[in-house]
């Protein structure tokens, strides 16, 4: 039995603790989908919602001076099985041109 939490910056790696006394422990594993674009500039922001357990991020993809393609993100542990991690993605694109988007995921660390 111990603690787990889950970084939401670019490390976005599992970290556990055992004792809250001793520092966390990186797992090396990400459970966190990251999108990004070689083709279309991004900014996005976080909004971390406590009473509701939810973490929200919305990233904006400038198409053009009039256009934008939207990826939200919804991150939440589920009630049920608190072992799962679910991370929603919505990918909105008002525009007629293809969307060029890179899913990444890392699975482990090197051995730095």
């Amino acid at each position: 039995n111990c603690y787990i939490g889950l970084s939401l910056s670019t490390q976005s790696r599992i970290q556990l603790i055992s004792d809250p006394g001793t520092p966390f422990i990186s797992s090396g594993y990400s459970p966190i989908i990251k999108i990004s674009s070689k083709v279309w500039e991004d900014s996005s922001s976080t909004i971390i919602q406590m009473n509701q357990g939810l973490v929200r991020r919305l990233q904006c993809f400038k198409i053009s001076e009039e256009r934008s393609a939207y990826v939200t993100h919804i991150l939440y542990v589920h009630r049920r099985r608190p072992s799962l991690i679910i991370q929603d993605i919505d990918i909105i694109n008002p525009s007629d041109q293809t969307l060029d988007l890179d899913f990444q995921q890392k699975t482990q660390t090197s051995g730095k």
